[in-house]
């Protein structure tokens, strides 16, 4: 159903392009603002379906981005930091002169530094940083890349652990993949802990060692502090070992959400305002989570519910939506098609704001 969800999406969006009606209704369809969400910006993040790349959706390439900021900047779009969005929010008016736009990329990759920040600063962009510290301690278990790399590396696989039960034959992209998304989907559905577990498990199996590959591609905490010397870099927290809050306890989820914070401010001086909550669907942050992070003291936190920014957002702060600048999109209609409202308003039934 989820891949089903994904494939849906795409038509509708290339339906709403080539039938002209996001241009048509994008005057009385589109919001007040967006903000954009990345993950890693890589010079190889072109689309290859003759390759396995489960975890390519999350990888744009520096000309992507650049294309989108000059597309931007051509047509009188705004591009502005998430205080000043904040602000803008606050104020409760609706329908400013300029729509406008905020860039934020998750978790604190090294490429963020080497590939994403020369475009930005280029063309004298603002853009915010989520930061998982994990990932910066160089400890992060990434468990979708070790399972990508278990998939990618071996021809079959097969394990029976932890409640996850396979023996397929991996061979080629068309098998890799479908054992890919039979795993993901369980994993996603788990428990933190015994996500992991049965990951970490299947790592060892294979003998895939998943902090080294962490190493590989994580920022150093002198690197970030570095970054945001500039001012048009913010730093937010992204909890500590990326975990899906809503399936932690209070305890432990409270300590995900200020703990975070807390240490990016003893290694790096930042005080961190806002926040983003790891995967960021409805079932992992909801009500609870976003009072937490109110309560927390942060200024804003975001979601990965689709959608678009509207004067109606003042009132929930903490549960914003976003729009995923994804790596099977890497076109510029998808861009112009969100920016019309229209797939988002179509997505959720044509409430500005997510009901929960």
């Amino acid at each position: 159903m989820r891949l089903f969800g994904a494939s849906l999406l795409k038509n509708m969006l290339n339906f709403v392009y080539f039938s002209g009606l996001s241009t048509a209704l994008k005057p009385v369809m589109q919001g007040d603002g967006i903000i954009f969400m990345l993950h890693h910006i890589l010079p190889d993040a072109v689309q290859d379906e003759s390759k396995f790349r489960p975890n390519g959706l999350l990888e744009v390439t520096p000309d992507f981005l650049e294309q989108v900021i000059l597309y931007l900047q051509a047509n009188d779009y705004e591009i502005i930091s998430l205080d000043e969005m904040q602000s803008r929010l606050e104020s409760g008016v609706a329908k400013p002169k300029k729509p406008y736009i905020i860039f934020t990329i998750d978790d604190g990759y090294l490429d963020n530094l080497e590939h994403a920040y020369p475009v930005f600063k280029k063309h004298n962009c603002p853009f915010t940083i989520y930061v998982a510290t994990d990932l910066c301690d160089h400890k992060l278990f990434m468990w979708w890349r070790a399972l990508d790399a278990v998939i990618r590396d071996n021809p079959s696989v097969e394990f029976d652990a932890f409640g996850i039960k396979i023996n397929k034959p991996t061979g080629n992209v068309s098998e890799k993949y479908a054992a890919y998304n039979e795993i993901y989907w369980q994993l996603r559905d788990m428990g933190e802990v015994e996500k992991r577990q049965a990951v970490l498990a299947l790592a060892k199996k294979y003998k895939f060692d998943p902090i080294e590959e962490t190493k590989l591609v994580a920022m150093s905490w002198v690197q970030l502090k570095q970054l945001e010397q500039d001012e048009l870099v913010t730093i937010g927290a992204h909890t500590i070992s990326h975990s899906a809050i809503a399936k932690l306890s209070d305890a432990d989820a409270k300590i995900e959400i200020e703990q975070s914070r807390a240490i990016i401010r003893d290694k790096t001086g930042i005080e961190c305002a806002h926040f983003c909550y790891p995967y960021g669907s409805a079932a992992e942050a909801n009500l609870r989570e976003f009072k937490l992070t109110e309560q927390a003291g942060y200024k804003t936190a975001v979601t990965t519910q689709k959608g678009m920014l509207y004067a109606g957002h003042k009132a929930h702060l903490h549960a914003l939506p976003r729009v995923s600048l994804n790596g099977d999109y890497q076109h510029i209609r998808y861009v112009k098609t969100y920016l019309s409202g229209l797939p988002f308003m179509l997505w959720n039934r044509f409430r500005k704001i997510h009901k929960y």
